[in-house]
């Protein structure tokens, strides 16, 4: 008969190895005890193993699981992130092009509303529609003197206003 190997680190060596021929059971009911005895050594073992694993297995669910919640997080903040970077390249972009409208058609940037092309166009037809209808102010240039320098009051008012 072979030597067994001990298949099981918990199992204690001792109870596998074989036992001087003095020892031997000498009725059934002496090797039914031998082997009772060596299989609940074997079942607590074997449970011991079983109970360490479980415990093994559950502390990596859980690490496993705390894990995946930063991976969570960190993949919750890099989307914020990239949200925040389009949302900024997008105003970007519009006070670009707010700036390019302002610069093509003369008119503050400031005063220019809208998010598109055409509602800034729109916004600037808008501001010198007003401009054009505003009120020119009236001089009566009437009994002006125009002094020893030969300033005309009504022609500096009429080339900042415009004549109408």
């Amino acid at each position: 008969m072979a030597e067994e190997k001990n298949p099981d680190p918990q199992v204690d060596d001792e109870s596998l190895v074989r036992k001087p021929a003095g020892n031997l059971p000498k009725t059934q009911e002496e090797l039914d005890e031998l082997i009772e005895g060596r299989m609940a050594r074997l079942k607590r073992a074997q449970k011991s193993t079983m109970e360490e694993l479980e415990a093994k297995a559950a502390k990596y669910d859980q690490l496993e699981e705390a894990g995946k919640t930063e991976l969570e997080k960190a993949q919750g903040q890099a989307d914020a992130a990239k949200t925040e970077l389009e949302k900024l390249k997008s105003k970007i972009a519009q006070d670009e092009l707010r700036a390019q409208v302002a610069e093509d058609n003369g008119v503050p940037a400031k005063l220019i509303t809208g998010k598109t092309l055409e509602e800034m166009e729109a916004s600037v037809k808008l501001l010198k529609d007003y401009q054009k209808s505003s009120i020119s102010p009236i001089v009566d240039t009437e009994g002006l003197d125009t002094g020893e320098d030969g300033f005309d009051p009504a022609a500096a008012l009429a080339a900042a206003f415009g004549d109408k």
